[in-house]
């Protein structure tokens, strides 16, 4: 019968001697009195016997051995692709792997019972279950363990997930942060945060403190400290952030400062935020204090103080002047709020009438008195700015301030100097003006010298936009006919302007302007066409803007300047001074160059266009030559013409030669140049004469005719 092979399963030792245990005791053989002959014939095949039967048993064992160990690698594979391959248990996290313990274990133990039943013998399947049952058991711990740890992971996720979201939803109810109601406890009355921002605030610590937990924090330890202050830091940053996009910047600093007292903010965070605000405020309050110089001549700015006036309605102020407060007059039942952030100090009642004191965080007592409503605020409350207080009566509400114990004007809470009387405070007329209240109204001298580069830089802008609203206004006058010009349009030009728009010609100078710009064209910008408005006529003011305003203008611009540079070159080179810069009130001499340019400049557009290209500088010279060789001298370095002679007295062969012409035009028709040097010269020849047209063409007429 098959054996279970020592190589596969742990066998039973044997005792000393190599005595297989409960083996009886060895004695004296009985001998065999049989002849040795038959003695020895047995115990040969005795032998004999049990080598074969050992050999099978042998045989046998090795075959159940491979077997077993084939079905082991079996499911060793099979529980690995179950484990670790794509898609396997391992890699599963969260719900998955929760959800999918149970599948991936009753996968492993239907995997090895099948491999099991596959084998052919009952030693096979006895030797492969004692292996498998020794790694089902450690992969069942592989997979139980990953389940644990990703059920913990799942439950601190979703503990994130839902701190997070009661974080934002404290944020956006940041307003409601300083809601409380009283509580008796054991006699004695304590406030407690109440309201919706104060409890998404506690939902988000009850999950931060069970991250804690699964992650084995002990309650009250400093990590678990940490883990709060990571959420009140998260708080703090949103409700800041939020502030300051409301202008709120003095709130959202008193808020920081609160919180960082309070223990709840990471030095990290404090100081970003801290330095956050700071940051706003160097970059807005400059540009809003001189904002309010130039509008109202008082150097405030909220961002600085906070503060807003409790109610919109219209302010009067009493005999005593607004030291003594000032009057807000609103319809009945217009919402009052807090000016800014602090604590309700008092309400008092008396035949209906309501008064509130606060305390700002600033120091400020505030008193607003002659109001409806008792019953929205009590004392000991703190409030926000802009959070309702109460309503307005009929009769006007009374709205007192005390900066420092003194009684001051409430409207200069927000005011570099709280002691400026407002009532003879005046918009500045200038720059100079507005300067010398920033500089009176400012005490702190870095901020002063911000407010004074603001005041210069607004004064710049406010010109700058004059100048092109009052460009506006020219420009639609000037479109207009005489007979449709819109009065109250005409009456915001100057005077002088008014004469243009009225004037009808002024040609002198518009012919002055175009050999300018034929002289220079880089001139032409719509500032220097407005600059010059007054000098030229209606139309010609419109041309040029419309031109500098159209879209091909840097190109036109560019190409016309070097022509107008090579063609001045020309002309000072070949001593046409006064065809290159005409003097001024010279009609003549300025028609006389303008006419040239503008030939010159109509057969540059015609070669182009033939060209299909723009002409090269080379090709451009050679026009300018062609148009300027009867009007002026050249200098002509010939060995036959000395220095420089006046034009006319060229030949026309020369004047081809000069300008580059292969023909030369006699009465429409173009000889050769070869052939009209010599004709011309043997008619000189022949007469010692200049020769007539006719006489030219008829000698080129016979030559023509003669047989080659």
């Amino acid at each position: 019968m098959p054996t279970v092979p020592s190589s596969f399963v742990p066998q039973v030792d044997m005792q000393d001697g190599n005595t297989v245990p409960l083996q009886a005791p060895g004695v004296e053989p009985v001998r065999n009195l049989a002849a040795d002959q038959q003695v020895q014939l047995g115990e040969a095949m005795t032998r004999a016997g049990n080598v074969a039967w050992n050999v099978g048993s042998n045989i046998q064992d090795a075959i159940d051995e491979a077997g077993a160990k084939a079905a082991d690698v079996q499911f060793l594979q099979s529980t690995q692709q179950l484990l670790n391959g794509q898609n396997g248990y391992m890699n599963m996290q969260g719900v998955d792997a929760e959800s999918n313990f149970q599948a991936v274990n009753d996968a492993m133990i239907q995997s090895a019972s099948g491999i099991a039943d596959g084998l052919k013998n009952n030693t096979q399947k006895q030797m492969f279950k004692q292996a498998a049952s020794r790694n089902l058991l450690a992969f069942q711990g592989q997979i139980l363990n990953h389940r644990n740890k990703q059920v913990q992971v799942l439950a601190i996720t979703s503990a994130e997930a839902r701190t997070n979201e009661y974080v934002g939803l404290a944020v956006n109810d940041y307003n409601k942060r300083n809601q409380t109601a009283d509580v008796v406890v054991n006699g004695v009355t304590t406030k407690i945060p109440v309201g919706s921002f104060n409890a998404n605030v506690g939902v988000a610590m009850a999950e931060v403190r069970e991250i804690g937990r699964l992650q084995g924090f002990a309650e009250n330890s400093a990590q678990m400290k940490q883990l709060e202050t990571k959420v009140w830091s998260q708080v703090a940053t949103g409700v800041t952030n939020r502030l300051m996009i409301d202008g709120k910047l003095q709130s959202a600093m008193n808020y920081v400062k609160e919180q960082n007292k309070a223990g709840h903010l990471d030095t990290n965070t404090a100081d970003s935020l801290l330095k956050s605000i700071d940051a706003n405020i160097d970059r807005i309050a400059p540009t809003e204090i001189a904002s309010n110089i130039w509008s109202t001549g008082v150097a405030d700015s909220q961002t600085t103080g906070g503060f807003q006036m409790p109610m919109v309605g219209a302010i009067t102020i009493p005999e005593g002047g607004a030291e003594n407060g000032v009057y807000i007059d609103a319809a009945p039942g217009t919402d009052v709020f807090s000016p800014f952030d602090g604590m309700v100090e008092s309400v008092t009642t008396t035949d209906g009438v309501t008064d509130i004191v606060m305390v700002m965080d600033d120091g400020v007592k505030i008193k607003m008195s002659g109001l409806a409503s008792a019953d929205m605020v009590e004392p000991g409350q703190r409030l926000v700015t802009g959070e309702p207080l109460s309503t307005a009566r009929k009769e006007p509400m009374q709205y007192q301030a005390e900066k420092n114990g003194k009684p001051i004007d409430p409207r200069n809470l927000n005011s570099q100097n709280p002691n400026i009387n407002r009532e003879n405070a005046k918009p500045p007329a200038t720059e100079r003006e507005a300067r010398k209240i920033a500089t009176d109204q400012t005490p702190d001298p870095t901020l002063r010298a911000q407010v004074l580069a603001s005041v210069t830089k607004q004064y710049e802008q406010q010109q700058a936009y004059a100048k092109e609203q009052y460009m506006e206004v020219f420009n639609s006058v000037i479109d207009m006919n005489v007979a449709e010009i819109n009065p109250i349009l005409f009456g915001r030009l100057s005077p002088a302007d008014q004469r243009f728009a009225l004037a009808e010609q002024r040609e002198r100078n518009d012919l002055d302007f175009e050999v300018q710009l034929a002289e220079n064209p880089e001139i032409l910008t719509k500032e220097w066409v407005f600059e010059n408005r007054e000098l030229m006529t209606k139309k010609t003011y419109i041309d040029l803007t419309k031109e500098s305003n159209s879209a091909e203008f840097k190109n036109k611009q560019s190409d016309a300047k070097v022509n107008a540079d090579q063609l001045n070159e020309t002309l000072y080179r070949n001593g046409l001074n006064d065809l290159a810069s005409p003097k001024s009130g010279d009609d003549a001499q300025a028609s006389a160059s303008l006419y040239l340019r503008n030939s010159i400049n109509q057969q540059i557009a015609i070669e182009q266009t033939r060209l299909k290209r723009k002409p090269t500088i080379d090709e451009i010279q050679k026009i300018i030559d062609r148009n300027i060789i009867n009007r002026g001298t050249i200098e002509y370095f010939l060995s036959d013409i000395p220095g420089k002679m006046p034009i006319a007295s060229l030949s026309r062969a020369q004047q081809a030669e000069r300008s580059g012409e292969a023909f030369v035009p006699i009465q429409g028709i173009d000889i050769p140049l070869e052939d009209y040097k010599g004709v011309y010269n043997s008619l000189v020849k022949k007469y010692g004469r200049q020769p007539s047209d006719f006489e030219l063409l008829k000698v080129f007429a016979n030559t023509q005719r003669k047989p080659k």
